[in-house]
């Protein structure tokens, strides 16, 4: 396969995440890795794409979360 902007753009977004530090349920920021793992998925279809787009916004928003509590507590 080869990487358009597209898959690029979504690897460099992949690497931008970093983990938060939390240990839960033995996983290391299992909100980070669920948002890498949804970065990466390389859409089929234009309604798969959708459906990928609404999952990176829900995890973003998780993982969000996840940073901010680190931040406040």
């Amino acid at each position: 396969m080869v990487g358009n902007s597209f898959t690029k753009m979504r690897w460099l977004q992949m690497i931008a995440v970093k983990n938060c530090g939390k240990v839960i349920q033995g996983q290391m920021c299992p909100c980070a890795n669920d948002l890498r793992k949804v970065l990466l998925k390389i859409p089929t279809s234009p309604d798969d794409l959708k459906s990928c787009e609404k999952k990176i916004f829900t995890y973003r928003v998780k993982y969000n979360l996840c940073t901010m509590k680190k931040f406040v507590s």
